[in-house]
C-alpha cells in the first residue's frame, strides 16, 4: 500500500536519503527540517507516518510526538534516535511515538514497520468499504443508509438525524451551519419532509448571490409598476412558502438593511410587497443557512444580534467529509447509482486502489465535490469498475500568480486581477471551488470578476 510519509529532520543528508529509500519503496514523501514546520504540514495533508529525530533545533522531537498525537491521536510516529539513547526512544514511546529505530538507521527494520502499518490501513480500508455496504449493519432510523434525503452512518450524522426527528413537528425556526457543499438545503429538507409542513411548499432562496434590490423582491415580491419593469405583479418566496418551509441561504451575506426587512417580517408574520400598502399575514417556517461564522460577524457590527437569536432558536451542525470520512464508501455507492442510472452505464463496483485514494483525500468541496467527481468518472468510462479517479481537477490548490510577474512595480488591484485570473484558469472556471480556495463567499467572487471582466465562460474546458 501506497503511503503518505512525513519525515522531520534537521540534516538534509538524511532527510534525502529517506526520501530515496521511501520513494523506492512507492511511497508519497514530504520533508521538513523543523517541528513547527512540520506541524503546520500536518494541518494541510493527510500523512499516514510521521518519522522524526529527536534532537533538532526549536522544537525537540519529543514536543513533536506530544502535539502531533494530540492533535492526531491515530498517527502512526517512527523515532530515529542514536544508540545509547534507548531511554528517550521509550520516554518517545510513552508520550505516543509507536515504533523507534536506531540510528544509523537499519533500512530493513524500518521497511518492516512501515509495511505493517500500511497492511492495517489497508485492512481499516476494507473494513470501513465492508461496514458500510452491508446493510445488516445499518441502524435503526428511517432507511439502511440515512435519513430521508441524507446519506451517512458516521456517529455526528446519525446525531444529526435524532435531532431532526427531535424538532420537526416543533414550530421554531433553525440555523444550519456547514461549509459549502456539506449538504444544508438536504437537511432543510429533511426537516420540511418530517414536519406537519410536508404537505406544503418547500422555497429555497439563495441569499448570497442577489443584490439587495433583488433579494428585496425575491423575498417580499413587488406590485405591478412598482418600478421600471415591473410589468405585473410577483409573489414573493414568502408568500409562495405560505403553509410550508421557507429556506433562507447564505443569511450571513445578507446586507443590514435586508437583515433589518427579514427581522420585521420573522417578528410581525407578515410582510408588505415592494411598492405595495396592504400587509400581507404569511404563515411559513424559516429554515436558514449559513458557512460563516455570525457570532465573529456580529462582534464586528455586520450582522444583527437580534437577527441571529430569531433564527438560531435551533442550531445544526453538518460536519465537512473529512471528519465523517467513514461514510465515504456509503456516499460514493449512492452517487454511483444515481449516475449509472442517469447516464445507462453498467458500472457497479469501486475498486480498493480508487476508494483509498479518495479516503485520503481532504475534500474542501465536502460532499458536493465528490459528487461532482463520481458523476465526472461515470460519464468518462464505460468500464463496469471504477477502477481509479483522478483529483487533479478536483479543488486542486491554486497556486500563487504566474512567478515572472514583478509584484513591486504592480497595483494591489493588478495582482487581484492576476491572482482571480489564475485561480479561475487552475479551477476551470468552477465558482464555488475557487470561492472555497479564496477564502471568499461566491457573491464576493462574483462582484471582483464584473470588476475585473473576468467571464467564467472562458474559463471552461473547450
Amino acid at each position: 500500500m501506497n503511503l503518505e510519509i512525513l519525515i522531520i529532520d534537521d540534516d538534509p543528508v538524511v532527510a534525502n536519503a529517506f526520501m530515496e529509500v521511501l520513494g523506492k519503496w512507492g511511497h508519497r514523501t514530504a520533508v521538513s527540517n523543523r517541528g513547527e514546520t512540520a506541524l503546520d504540514m500536518l494541518k494541510k495533508r493527510n500523512f499516514d507516518i510521521l518519522i522524526t529525530d529527536l534532537k533538532m533545533p526549536g522544537m525537540t522531537g519529543f514536543e513533536v510526538v506530544r502535539m502531533a498525537k494530540k492533535i492526531y491521536p491515530n498517527l502512526f510516529i517512527i523515532v530515529i534516535t542514536a544508540y545509547g539513547s534507548v531511554e528517550k526512544a521509550v520516554e518517545a514511546v510513552k508520550l505516543g511515538a509507536s515504533e523507534f529505530v536506531m540510528k544509523p538507521v537499519d533500512f530493513k527494520l524500518l521497511k518492516r514497520c512501515i509495511d505493517r502499518e500500511g497492511e492495517r490501513l489497508a485492512l481499516q480500508y476494507e473494513n470501513i468499504q465492508m461496514k458500510a455496504l452491508n446493510q445488516d449493519l445499518m441502524g435503526k432510523l428511517h432507511t439502511s443508509r440515512g435519513f430521508g434525503a441524507l446519506i451517512g452512518r458516521n456517529k455526528a450524522m446519525l446525531d444529526i438525524y435524532e435531532l431532526i426527528k427531535n424538532i420537526s413537528s416543533v414550530e421554531v425556526s433553525v440555523l444550519v451551519r456547514g461549509e459549502t457543499g456539506t449538504g444544508k438545503e438536504l437537511v432543510a429538507w429533511t426537516l420540511h419532509q418530517n414536519s406537519p409542513r410536508k404537505d406544503g411548499p418547500f422555497i429555497a432562496v439563495n441569499c448570497g448571490s442577489l443584490t439587495d434590490t433583488l433579494l428585496e423582491s425575491e423575498l417580499f415580491g413587488h406590485e405591478k409598476g412598482a418600478f421600471t419593469g415591473a410589468v405585473k405583479t410577483r409573489l414573493g418566496k414568502f408568500e409562495l412558502a405560505h403553509k410550508g418551509t421557507l429556506f433562507l441561504d447564505e443569511v450571513g451575506n445578507m446586507s443590514p438593511a435586508m437583515q433589518r426587512s427579514l427581522l420585521r417580517a420573522l417578528d410581525k408574520k407578515e410582510i408588505v410587497r415592494i411598492g405595495g400598502q396592504k400587509t400581507i399575514p404569511v404563515d411559513v417556517r424559516v429554515v436558514a443557512a449559513t458557512n460563516a461564522n455570525l457570532e465573529e460577524a456580529i462582534s464586528k457590527g455586520t450582522f444583527r444580534r437580534d437577527l441571529y437569536y430569531r433564527l438560531n432558536v435551533v442550531s445544526i451542525d453538518i460536519p465537512p467529509l473529512r471528519e465523517r470520512i467513514d461514510d465515504l464508501p456509503l456516499l460514493v455507492e449512492h452517487f454511483i447509482r444515481r449516475y449509472r442510472e442517469k447516464f445507462k452505464k453498467d458500472i457497479r463496483v469501486v475498486s480498493q486502489k480508487a476508494l483509498q485514494k479518495m479516503m485520503k483525500h481532504n475534500w474542501p468541496g465536502n460532499v458536493r465535490e465528490l459528487e461532482n467527481l463520481i458523476e465526472r468518472t461515470i460519464v468518462s468510462t464505460n468500464q463496469r469498475e471504477i477502477s481509479d479517479v483522478s483529483l487533479d481537477n478536483v479543488a486542486r490548490p491554486a497556486p500563487c500568480p504566474q512567478p515572472w510577474l514583478d509584484f513591486s512595480s504592480m497595483s494591489l488591484e493588478d495582482v487581484e486581477k492576476a491572482y482571480l485570473d489564475h485561480l479561475l484558469t487552475t479551477q476551470h472556471g468552477m465558482i464555488g471551488i475557487c470561492s472555497s480556495i479564496a477564502g471568499i463567499d461566491p457573491k464576493t467572487l462574483y462582484l471582483k470578476m464584473k470588476k475585473y471582466n473576468l467571464k467564467k465562460e472562458n474559463y471552461k474546458p473547450a
